[in-house]
């Protein structure tokens, strides 16, 4: 258990008593995360999105909180969709999820692969999106900008190349 800095949740922790063959590590803090996440067989984290990104890169399936600001709602709902994080609303909830994912390895292998999609070759997928997106037109200093279509232009860009990933996603899942 990885919990930062909160000297009240690790004295929790530390406290509890867990069924045997369950194996809970109570760190703190740590500067290591990678070491303890690749030992990990899922992840238990709310949804902001730089930690959310080291999870997926590590292929790790997450249990979320469903107590999260607007703004993580959205990748919540997002990752759920896409397969590679299921949430909790309450206590109860909360340990019936866990006992599912240490129960089910089918499930969480599932979950792996599906973050798998992620991280495959996002860096050639953004150049291509900003590559393929039209040219810049830089107008005089008091020339209006149609923040609209600038917007709806970029939201079609969007879509096409999220549309050509799938495409490869696809094509490349099939040929496994």
């Amino acid at each position: 258990m990885i919990n930062g800095k909160n000297v009240k949740d690790f004295n929790k922790i530390e406290k509890k008593k867990f069924e045997e063959g369950i194996n809970v590590v109570n760190v703190g803090f740590t500067d290591n995360l990678p070491l303890y996440m690749s030992a990990s067989d899922f992840v238990v984290n709310k949804c902001g999105g730089i930690s959310t990104t080291e999870i997926l890169n590590m292929s790790l399936p997450m249990l979320i909180t469903e107590k999260l600001p607007s703004q993580e709602k959205y990748n919540l709902k997002y990752l759920k969709e896409k397969g590679t994080a299921i949430s909790f609303k309450n206590k109860k909830e909360f340990a019936k999820k866990v006992n599912l994912l240490m129960k089910d390895e089918n499930l969480r292998k599932n979950m792996s692969k599906n973050a798998n999609y992620f991280k495959n070759n996002s860096i050639y997928e953004i150049a291509d999106l900003i590559l393929g997106l039209p040219k810049a037109e830089y107008l005089q200093e008091n020339d209006n900008i149609n923040y609209m279509n600038v917007k709806k232009e970029i939201k079609k860009a969007v879509r096409e190349n999220n549309r050509d990933i799938r495409r490869k996603y696809e094509n490349c899942s099939s040929n496994r």
